[in-house]
């Protein structure tokens, strides 16, 4: 019996002491709980309970309004977050980056697009309740416990500058203004380009680019080309071409994203004397390759000496995942605006001589 007994006892202690530590566990969660609820009733008093958050109206929406559906829809939302001892986080809003001191030239401020998933590391638990709440349109001020928020950083790059303050396992406060609900984010992105060369250029769909390399043209869906300056006389550039370009990448809101262009990277005070990139891009037509592709195919319809714009879907420049490390970070299915101007030959000649010095 005693071995019994002997074995037996160890398991019991084990269950006590495991009890004890749960119990410590629940105690410490409620009474950080009951701080946090107390915190919010002294100075929110009109925000109300939602499930573990509290949300706090500051304009509302239609109430007909489309409200996002976990695992289902996309997001466009403007936000700022920040600890409840007010240290700014994360901001879209430049304003707001300039007052904390963490205002970059190379951020883009602006709305940003976000996959409605639990497994985003961009949305916490409690930011996820509150957004599921909302309806298109609606102004909110949402609560958050530290057993709700961050566990760690929202997985932000260098290339923004917007992050800062300690926030991981802390309670946390986030401004949001829901902007849209998109179930399929191609073919948003799809529309807003075709609806700017509608509304800009007067273009319709079957006027996108098309690809002119192969035996059988295809349009390249979400892509126009409108001509700034043409050049009836310049030399036609065809698929075994090889030609030098200007260009300007811009987001739709006129956020400069790259440019070979000195001059217009200093007047985006983003020049940077160590780049040794301002100088014309070398495209070999034909066979388009990676970031290129959409300029590729554009340069073909045009001739040399002329100036173009081009609006184009994210999949025929940097590709619809963007590119997350990248400076300035390219966001996801976002569409872009670029200037390209073809060189003659004596334009080439010309920039090369004043480089030279000549």
């Amino acid at each position: 019996m005693k071995r019994y007994l002997s074995i037996i006892i160890p398991f019991v202690a084990a269950a006590v002491m495991s009890s004890c530590a749960a119990n410590e566990e629940d105690i410490g969660t409620r009474l950080s709980r009951d701080t946090f609820d107390a915190w919010v009733k002294k100075n929110a008093p009109n925000a109300v309970a939602v499930g573990n958050v509290y949300v706090e109206y500051i304009e509302h929406g239609p109430a007909a309004g489309k409200m996002p559906v976990l695992g289902h829809s996309w997001v466009m939302l403007n936000y700022n977050a920040r600890t409840f001892k007010d240290e700014v986080f994360f901001t879209r809003t430049d304003s707001i980056s300039k007052r904390v001191g963490r205002f970059a030239y190379t951020t883009h401020y602006s709305d940003e697009l976000i996959v409605f998933t639990s497994d985003n590391a961009r949305l916490c638990k409690g930011l996820i309740e509150g957004l599921k709440s909302l309806h298109v349109g609606d102004s909110v001020r949402i609560y958050i416990p530290s057993d709700q928020g961050y566990a760690s950083a929202m997985s932000m790059n260098e290339a923004y500058t917007g992050e800062s303050a300690t926030y991981a396992n802390l309670p946390v406060i986030f401004d949001v203004r829901l902007k849209d609900v998109i179930s399929d984010a191609y073919i948003w992105e799809r529309d807003s380009v075709r609806n700017y060369a509608k509304i800009n250029w007067g273009l319709s769909p079957d006027e996108e680019i098309k690809n002119t390399t192969g035996n059988n043209p295809e349009r390249y869906y979400g892509a126009f080309l409108h001509k700034l300056f043409e050049n009836p006389a310049g030399d036609t550039i065809t698929s075994d071409s090889s030609v030098f370009v200007n260009y300007a990448q811009y987001y739709m809101d006129g956020f400069l994203l790259t440019t070979n262009l000195d001059t217009i990277a200093a007047k985006f005070n983003v020049y940077n004397s160590d780049v040794n990139d301002y100088f014309p891009l070398y495209l070999i037509c034909g066979t388009p390759r990676g970031d290129n592709d959409i300029v590729r195919h554009a340069a073909m319809q045009m001739k040399k000496g002329e100036k173009a714009q081009i609006v184009s879907m994210s999949q025929w420049t940097y590709g619809n995942e963007g590119k997350p490390s990248n400076t300035p970070e390219i966001g996801i299915y976002q569409p872009t605006l670029i200037f390209l101007h073809v060189l003659t030959d004596e334009e080439k000649k010309a920039i090369d001589d004043a480089a030279a010095g000549e």
